[in-house]
């Protein structure tokens, strides 16, 4: 039998025979794992970087849209301060070194033997499921990110949340992170 971590979860289906941008309960279920990952650091970074791509995925189906008044995105409405903080956190992961605790823990031991053999140098299986679910996380979060700036109806939901240091922030984590891939 696969370890429960393997096991497909259930998708919430969509309505039937309606727009499920009429439905305010379109987004609600990935939308409350992000809010809730705001203030409870114990989900895993795998299930917050599922409600990133599966919000994405289905707001991404239905927009561009011709709907005026969008019920679905009631929700975001109601949640833009903790969803923006949600970027932020998530965006900023990709600066995170999934390697920092091992340095810190080598910097701790000294070894004095020369005689001692080094250890090569590699990753250890953590640290590789570490750095790949911080990348999906960060990715997952621009993605999202960029379907509210591509389309109207999700840019007037911040009704100006975005603030200028928000945007320089999130400029200034990219910037850092491409010219930090170059050296």
């Amino acid at each position: 039998m696969p370890p429960a971590e393997n096991q497909l979860r259930q998708v919430t289906p969509e309505p039937d025979g309606v727009d499920a941008l009429t439905q305010e309960s379109y987004t609600v279920s990935p939308l409350k794992v992000i809010v809730t990952s705001v203030v409870d650091d114990s989900l895993r970074l795998r299930d917050v970087t599922e409600a990133w791509t599966l919000l994405f995925a289905r707001l991404r189906a239905r927009f561009p849209s011709e709907l005026t008044v969008v019920p679905a995105l009631n929700p975001l409405k109601a949640n833009i301060s903790a969803l923006l903080e949600a970027i932020h956190r998530d965006v900023k992961r990709a600066l995170v070194d999934p390697l920092q605790n091992r340095r810190v823990m080598e910097q701790g031991v000294n070894s004095t033997d020369p005689a001692e053999p080094k250890k090569r140098g590699g990753m250890t299986e953590f640290e590789v499921t570490f750095a790949r679910d911080l990348f999906m996380l960060s990715n997952a979060a621009l993605r999202f990110l960029s379907l509210i700036c591509w389309v109207p109806q999700l840019y007037e939901c911040l009704n100006g949340a975005i603030s200028p240091p928000f945007v320089r922030h999130i400029v200034s984590i990219l910037y850092f992170q491409t010219n930090s891939s170059k050296v």
